[in-house]
């Protein structure tokens, strides 16, 4: 307000008026000034208390009251403009963050999305493993397919980062399973290749805890970089892209080529069949036409072959597969703990130490788990597994919205996790014949893929209709089910003698 103005009527020039009204600013909008005063410029045309045009003290007072005015409009616009400017920003804010948005809605959700999409992804992950185990068995060596799966892996990881959409994101999950299928049966045939047949449960025992702990050590820097970076999943997808490139270039540079006992055996039969080929000197077209025969009753072939390598597994291996499919019909995918974190109050940075705790129990049980199956055979260990599984369903069950109760979850499920991925593969190798080993680990994923696609969308169904304390009991259930009913029938005391066929009187393994 100018100074002599208020010097007329005795005051000093204002010094309460707020910094930014001192002065008129260039960039107020007259025409924005009329539309807030009505249609009209204050002070324009008006008397002022009384007095009219011809008075001066009138003329001034008129002048005071119409600068005022004025200046609160002015005061009133500017605050409309920076609440514009301010919910611009908050649009553009929203917008930058669409990325990690997307990736959280994937990763964690409620527990009907948490229970189908994993079911989705490791099914496909299973059914991928069933065709890689078939295919390691007949290449030179099992060290190709597993270094393409971690390839593939740390490819997805790397294109996770950049989604910029639930279906981008959901693709690069996708191809991370696919990755996960190619390795993992050709890995754990690859185990079973080099293991001591009086050692085999702690031997995969002892891999999977080193799995673990990686899990456990990647969990708490995943923690960690959510804190430092406000939830940056792009940050975090590509940290897990480089870790992956880097066990790849270690894989392939540390671990030698093993040539499999099935690939030796084909490779005799083939070179008899060739040297028979030479000796008998068939024309050029014959050999020809007998190629054409080869290529068309070639797929026929292979069915056959296939099917007979399946039929030769023997009946204490699908009698074992019985159990085993029970056991994951009961089975709770791990995100639903993470789910159920979030549901009693966890953050979503909080929510990771679920999964961190769960592969830190793993780490710490397989091993000795597996050495108890050495020495004991798997009726114990399975139902050491089941036991805590029922057990940690119940604790879910029964301390409602505790918190401390998902970390005892965690602690039970580790137990029951280390089941399934130690001892359970000691046993599939010991009743596999030598040669199909990989064969062996496709059928038992691919059982793992129709339980794990059914638990899951069930769980989670059950979860979304009647809630999470219903989809544990049903768990629960089914596992009581499977250990006193199934297992003491179906499974056998001890697994075969190093995989010989193990319905077809090999002997049982000795004692660690």
């Amino acid at each position: 307000m100018p100074s002599e103005t208020l010097e007329a009527f005795g005051h000093a020039p204002s010094s309460h008026l707020p910094d930014d009204l001192e002065g008129v600013p260039g960039d107020i909008d007259p025409s924005g000034l009329a539309a807030l005063n009505g249609g009209a410029l204050p002070g324009a045309g008006r008397d002022a208390g009384g007095f009219v045009g011809g008075d001066v003290g009138g003329d001034r007072a008129s002048a005071l009251i119409s600068q005022i005015a004025r200046q609160q409009l002015e005061l009133t616009f500017r605050q409309q403009q920076q609440q514009q400017q301010q919910q611009q920003q908050q649009q553009q804010q929203q917008q930058q963050q669409h990325r990690p948005d997307a990736a959280a809605s994937s990763v964690v959700g409620d527990g009907a999305a948490a229970g189908e999409q994993p079911g989705v992804l490791e099914a496909f992950s299973y059914v991928v493993r069933m065709f890689s185990g078939v295919l390691s068995d007949r290449m030179a060596s099992r060290k190709a397919a597993i270094a393409a799966g971690f390839a593939m892996g740390a490819a997805a990881k790397c294109g996770m980062s950049f989604a910029t959409t639930i279906g981008q994101l959901f693709i690069g999950k996708a191809i991370d399973r696919l990755g996960n299928g190619v390795q993992a049966a050709p890995r754990d045939a690859l185990i079973g290749d080099l293991s001591p047949a009086a050692s085999r449960s702690a031997c995969f025992g002892f891999a999977q805890s080193m799995r673990k702990a990686g899990s456990f050590i990647g969990a708490g820097l995943v923690f960690a970089l959510m804190k430092a970076t406000g939830n940056n999943y792009q940050a975090i997808f590509l940290g897990a892209a480089g870790v992956s490139a880097l066990a790849t270039v270690a894989f392939l540079a540390f671990v030698p080529s093993h040539t499999n006992a099935g690939q030796q055996q084909q490779q005799q039969q083939q070179a008899a069949k060739q040297q028979q080929v030479h000796e008998k000197q068939q024309p050029a077209k014959q050999q020809q036409q007998q190629q054409q025969q080869q290529q068309q009753q070639g797929v026929l072939e292979q069915a056959r072959a296939l099917w007979r390598d399946v039929r030769s597994m023997g009946s204490d291996f699908y009698r074992t597969l019985a159990v085993i499919g029970l056991y994951g019909l009961g089975h709770i995918n791990e995100s639903m703990l993470e789910a159920r974190a979030i549901e009693v109050g966890f953050g979503k940075a909080e929510a990771t130490l679920v999964v961190a705790l769960l592969c830190l129990s793993v780490s710490l049980c397989a091993y000795p788990l597996g050495k108890l199956d050495d020495k004991h055979g798997p009726r114990m260990t399975f139902a050491l597994g089941m036991a805590a599984l029922i057990a940690g369903d119940l604790v879910l069950l029964a301390s409602g919205a505790w918190p401390p109760a998902v970390f005892v979850a965690c602690v039970l499920w580790g137990v029951h996790w280390a089941v399934v991925q130690g001892p359970m593969l000691g046993v599939i190798v010991s009743l596999a014949p030598p040669h199909l080993k990989g064969t062996a680990f496709g059928i038992f994923y691919s059982l793992m893929a129709v339980t794990a696609m059914a638990a899951n969308t069930v769980f989670g169904s059950i979860w979304h209709t009647h809630g999470a304390n219903a989809a544990f009991g049903l768990s629960a259930a089914v596992i009581s089910l499977t250990l006193t009913v199934a297992l003491p029938r179906l499974l056998p005391a001890r697994g075969g003698g190093g995989g010989a066929g193990g319905g077809r009187g090999a002997p049982a393994l000795a004692p660690a």
